[in-house]
């Protein structure tokens, strides 16, 4: 089923708790993030840079963008910011936002695990993304976001980590957002019965769709030397997960294109004008347009499993026959916006740039498993996991 490594690889100093983790990297907008690496140039987010986080002027080609991580993270590393670990280590990973609390297993999982199916995945990937993904893992040398993994919990994985808990922590702080404490694992009474426990159930992608294609592509172009055929991820049990929606927003309408679109999803469906942003159960809506709110109740579902899930619906149904956007990331205008964000910024961003706003109601862990079991895959976007493991705590070579 899966199999997961202790890997030896590097944690971040705790001299530098401060300066190199990232935030997370849906939680900023682009502008948000541009101001953020110049505020902060040793968070781990000047290595994992996106085209789009460039300032005006700057060059944007793929080529251009890993040299300058790769500069960033050799800087990083000469001057002491990661330390080695001297033996293979799993590591415990725990945050803690609000009242939620979810512990993870840090490990290098397979690729080919990946390849063949049993680390399965939920979300439609953009190969063009993967592809520049691959790219930058090649040029950087060195993964530190790790892929976020679930799988169906039991109550001996879970002895097995609070056991793990039971040593002192290597790291412990509050980054002013969430609260993190790693304990590393190197006692084979413990770390190998969780190895054993964790190969008898597959493991599903809650983050890093891409980051895992990308790791394939890889491993195809380069072969299967050990690093090769690995990549860092963190497993997290099913129950301790907060699983949240992805809204969407589509801009650049103008009031008559935005009245247009209304008109089209009243004469489709069942529409009620609310007076404050709606909280839609499962077969609805939240809809904004024009300054005001309603509730868009989808009526029956389809009976395919795939095509009854809300995201799928909005896009099928509304998104795409409507406004002629076949998937998010086809279309300039179709933002996606987490769902821990208040509707106030959806509100902001269409009474802004104009267009319309979508409240999606978040999904269940079983309808997750149920897609990714039977092999299929929901548009982009359609899930969010919050809080988000941050990048810049683990580092790993990936040769």
């Amino acid at each position: 089923m899966v199999e997961i490594h202790a890997f030896r690889g590097r944690t971040v100093d705790p001299a530098w708790l401060d300066r190199v983790p990232s935030p997370a990297y849906d939680s900023l907008s682009t502008p948000e993030r541009r101001q953020f690496r110049i505020d902060n140039p040793y968070s781990y987010l000047n290595v994992t840079r996106a085209p789009e986080d460039e300032p005006p002027g700057a060059p944007t080609d793929n080529e251009s963008l890993v040299a300058a991580a790769r500069q960033v993270l050799e800087a990083l590393l000469a001057d002491g910011a990661f330390n080695e670990a001297d033996e293979p280590s799993l590591y415990l990973y725990r945050i803690a936002a609000g009242d939620h609390r979810q512990t993870g297993i840090v490990c290098e999982a397979s690729v080919t695990d990946y390849a063949e199916g049993s680390i399965k995945a939920h979300e439609q990937i953009r190969g063009a993304r993967a592809e520049l993904l691959g790219q930058h893992l090649l040029g950087v040398g060195h993964s530190s976001s790790p892929i976020a993994l679930t799988f169906r919990s039991d109550q001996t994985v879970k002895a097995l980590i609070r056991e793990g808990r039971k040593s002192d922590p290597i790291l412990a702080w509050d980054d002013g957002t969430i609260e993190q404490v790693v304990w590393r694992m190197t006692d084979p009474q413990l770390v190998d019965p969780l190895i054993e426990a964790l190969r008898t159930r597959p493991a599903y992608i809650i983050d890093g769709h891409h980051r895992a294609a990308a790791a394939l592509a890889v491993k195809r172009g380069n072969g299967t030397a050990h690093g090769e055929d690995r990549m860092l991820s963190v497993l997290s049990p099913d129950d301790a997960l907060l699983l949240l929606g992805f809204n969407r927003v589509v801009t650049g309408l103008s009031v008559d294109e935005a009245g247009a679109l209304v008109g089209k999803v009243k004469e489709t469906f069942t529409v009620t004008r609310s007076e404050t942003a709606p909280q839609p159960n499962r077969g609805q809506l939240g809809l904004y347009a024009k300054g005001h709110w309603h509730l868009v109740d989808l009526g029956e579902a389809p009976a395919d499993p795939l095509a009854a899930l809300d995201p799928v619906r909005l896009q099928d149904e509304i998104l795409a026959p409507m406004l002629g956007i076949s998937a998010p990331g086809s279309d300039p205008r179709l933002n996606t916006v987490s769902g821990d964000q208040h509707c106030d910024r959806l509100e902001q961003m269409v009474d802004t740039d104009g267009g319309v706003a979508f409240v999606v109601p978040s999904l269940t862990m079983e309808d997750l498993f149920v897609v990714a079991d039977a092999g299929l895959t929901m548009p982009p976007k359609s899930t969010y996991f919050t809080p988000k493991v941050r990048s810049g705590v683990f580092l790993r070579s990936i040769n």
